[in-house]
């Protein structure tokens, strides 16, 4: 009789922490791939898809960050990383969005690496093709986002190519997108209470163009986003 307790306690253990992993998944894999595809379509290019590899691979820097209250990109595997102190109940949608508030600092007209701008360039880069992202409650109570990109963006030399101004006039906000993933499309209902920011001013205040993809900037409302 113990032993089948502990046979019992250990399969709801398990699938304790199997339903945690899924829906750690799903808490950020809709908002994320909702908002990227909402503003990319915006700026001219194709949707996203999730990759479950660059999930883990932001799962894997996610948990090291909560676990060592650090807030620091991984080496060679950059992406874009948000901070948000307590526990906003969309942090991925809201990570999406503080982003994609820079598109007022990149000048279309001079098309480059802008350090005010690397997280809207990494968002609407034309040739990113998937997406992993993540969120985790670090030790401090803080919240990290952590998003990875394939192909990764910002290369120097191929903003012109990649990066476009946005189309006017669009009037709709996602409200039952269709998820696509690498092997099949599913639709999902997904209602968020972050509204986007349609109408958007082109930056022209250019900064020195800096090699490189990492930077850090200090949102003193919403939390921190880091490039």
């Amino acid at each position: 009789m113990e032993f089948t307790n502990l046979g019992f306690l250990n399969t709801v253990m398990v699938c304790s922490v199997v339903v945690q992993s899924v829906d750690s998944v799903l808490r950020c894999k809709q908002p994320s791939l909702v908002w990227h595809n909402h503003y990319r379509k915006i700026h001219q290019v194709g949707n996203v898809t999730w990759s479950k590899k660059l999930w883990s691979q932001a799962n894997s820097w996610a948990n090291r960050l909560a676990r060592t209250n650090t807030f620091e990109h991984e080496p060679g595997n950059p992406g874009n990383l948000f901070l948000s102190p307590g526990r906003p109940s969309e942090p991925c949608a809201m990570a999406v969005k503080l982003f994609y508030s820079e598109e007022k600092y990149y000048n279309y007209k001079k098309p480059q690496y802008y350090k005010a701008a690397g997280h809207f360039t990494q968002l609407v880069w034309k040739n990113t093709k998937q997406i992993g992202a993540v969120s985790k409650l670090r030790r401090d109570g803080k919240t990290v986002v952590v998003v990875k990109y394939f192909p990764p963006g910002n290369v120097q030399g191929h903003f012109a190519k990649n990066v476009f101004p946005p189309k006017k006039h669009i009037v709709t906000t996602p409200r039952t997108p269709t998820v696509t993933t690498s092997g099949n499309t599913t639709s999902k209902k997904y209602t968020t209470t972050v509204k986007p920011k349609l109408y958007v001013r082109a930056g022209v205040s250019s900064v020195n163009a800096w090699r490189g993809v990492q930077f850090a900037v200090h949102w003193l409302l919403f939390g921190f986003v880091l490039c």
